[in-house]
């Protein structure tokens, strides 16, 4: 009896502790909304701590040095039990025939090649199947150092159980079933292209004549529209992807918007990164009251996270200064900076601003707007012309 309390107070204290770091971990939002897994996880922290079932092993320190107590836990726990409860099943030598007994009645364990091979070392930390068939052995008692039990617990936790009441207290709704939607059918590889593809519908002028377009036809529209060396890679890979969703808008003709979209994108790196070659790798910022720190590599997105994150020191992007000039935060701030600075003409501005207008309507839409492959066309040829005025002129 003495044993068993001893191990109901321990694992009730340390279930407590370790229920308020899952808590942690886990966490949801104030009206328990938040990850799917993370919601069918808590359901099953909520119902902590868990019911155990204990076996204590008496083994050989001298041949196994890893040991750092003369007995060691064997433990189950029982995570659909109404009432906490600790079983003790005693103390034993695991050479005798009733340790296998009770590997089989209540740990469900009966690979007797495994049990063999955990006995000659004592080194396998758990066995896991599913939640209705492992144990959890420790090295130590954990009644010693309640510290490393916490520890160990919930990396077994995460590594195992998590999945399985991910799994088990999933409440997603299934909208397909609910609504009795079918899946799109898996079309061959053959006919796949055929189904989406509109070029049938589209000619040609072709020698004073008419001729049913054709994807090449494509590829020597845009074969030509390239961007000068002095435009680095990242605004190069946003670019070549405009390109490639024009030529594939022949085979899906969906792609010529989704390609219109990405030619302004590239734009907007363009513009941004243009501003960014004006200053120094490392830069020095400057808010209203006079504090100062060092960024590497300008860019708006990380300014803005260091103002955020240092906002009670009086950080805003809108109100600071950058190698002692006004942080140019908004997009027509930077196009007004690049105009200033002679980088771009009044002109290529109002153009500029178009397409950031048009970047915008396709990345927040209301409805699905279709472009046609001439508009999307004309937009990254002179899109490409934009950039290469940009930055043609640096140095």
């Amino acid at each position: 009896m003495h044993e068993t309390e001893s191990w109901e107070s321990f694992f009730k204290t340390a279930f407590g502790k370790i229920k308020e770091e899952l808590v942690k971990q886990y966490r949801l939002e104030t009206d328990g909304s938040g990850h799917p897994k993370f919601v069918a996880v808590r359901k099953a922290i909520d119902r902590f701590p868990p019911s155990v079932k204990i076996l204590e092993l008496e083994v050989d320190r001298q041949k196994h040095t890893h040991l750092k107590d003369d007995l060691c836990p064997m433990i189950t726990y029982d995570f659909d039990s109404n009432e906490y409860s600790v079983q003790y099943l005693g103390k034993l030598s695991p050479h005798e025939s009733r340790f296998q007994e009770l590997l089989r009645t209540e740990f469900h364990i009966n690979d007797h090649n495994f049990v063999k091979s955990f006995v000659e070392d004592f080194r396998t930390i758990s066995l896991y199947e599913d939640l209705s068939s492992y144990f959890h052995f420790l090295f130590y008692d954990p009644r010693r150092d309640p510290t490393q039990f916490m520890m160990d617990f919930i990396m077994l936790f995460d590594s195992h159980f998590a999945n399985e009441f991910a799994k088990m207290y999933d409440s997603t709704p299934d909208y397909n079933k609910l609504y009795g939607l079918n899946a799109d059918p898996v079309i061959p590889e053959s006919e796949l292209l055929l189904r989406y593809s509109l070029m049938h519908s589209f000619v040609r002028l072709d020698k004073g004549g008419y001729r049913k377009m054709k994807v090449e036809d494509l590829e020597q529209d845009i074969a030509n529209i390239q961007l000068i060396p002095k435009v680095n890679e990242d605004i190069r890979k946003v670019f070549d992807r405009a390109k490639k969703l024009y030529v594939f808008g022949g085979y899906v003709y969906d792609f010529f918007v989704i390609s219109h979209h990405y030619s302004t994108l590239a734009l907007e790196s363009a513009i941004k990164h243009r501003y960014y070659a004006h200053f120094p790798m490392n830069v020095k910022i400057r808010n209203k009251k006079g504090k100062e720190a060092t960024i590497s590599s300008i860019d708006h997105s990380r300014i803005a996270r260091f103002c955020e994150e240092n906002r009670k020191d009086g950080w805003d992007p809108n109100q600071i200064e950058i190698e002692g000039e006004r942080f140019a935060y908004g997009m027509s701030s930077v196009l007004n900076w690049l105009v200033r600075n002679g980088i771009m003409t009044q002109w290529d501005s109002k153009r500029c601003d178009l397409f950031l207008q048009t970047r915008n309507h396709l990345s927040h839409p209301t409805f699905s707007p279709t472009y046609p492959n001439g508009v999307t066309f004309t937009a990254i040829k002179e899109i490409a012309h934009l950039i290469n005025r940009m930055f043609d002129s640096l140095g």
